[in-house]
């Protein structure tokens, strides 16, 4: 199971509470391959948290630059993968990205997982290289 990321130190497993997320998972990966080099403008629009007390900005990346810089380390995975060897955390960010032509919203969990929509393609992300994303950084907000 992956350790990435503080979050993974004090957390149980939690199923992922957004309704994007959820219609993510349900769906799985798209057939479609993804490039990360298509990706630009990525921007980091929220903060949502089902738990506060034990998820909160100090455990996500916040800057748009660390944002994408998720998406190039972090590699497509199925929800099956997902499932069965990542912790789904209550918090994450959202936002929002161009690939290719494409307007996208995009989520990235503080258990170093995601997800990209762009359209009618999806992908599921799990990053295993991301520790220094999810380090612990001075307090700033949104």
């Amino acid at each position: 199971m992956s350790t990435t990321g503080p979050y993974h130190r004090r957390c149980c497993t939690v199923k992922l509470l957004s309704p994007m997320g959820l219609l993510v998972l349900l769906g799985g990966c798209g057939q479609d391959s993804f490039a990360p080099e298509g990706l630009a403008e990525v921007y980091v629009d929220d903060f949502t948290s089902s738990a506060l007390q034990q998820c909160t900005t100090a455990d996500l990346p916040l800057q748009h630059a660390d944002a994408a810089e998720f998406f190039t380390r972090a590699r497509v995975v199925h929800s099956k993968t997902l499932h069965d060897h990542y912790q789904l955390a209550p918090c994450q960010l959202e936002g929002t990205a161009r690939y290719g032509e494409q307007r996208c919203n995009w989520q990235i969990q503080a258990g170093a997982t995601g997800a990209l929509q762009c359209g009618e393609q999806h992908w599921l992300f799990a990053c295993d290289d991301c520790e220094a994303l999810f380090a612990p950084t001075s307090d700033y907000s949104l």
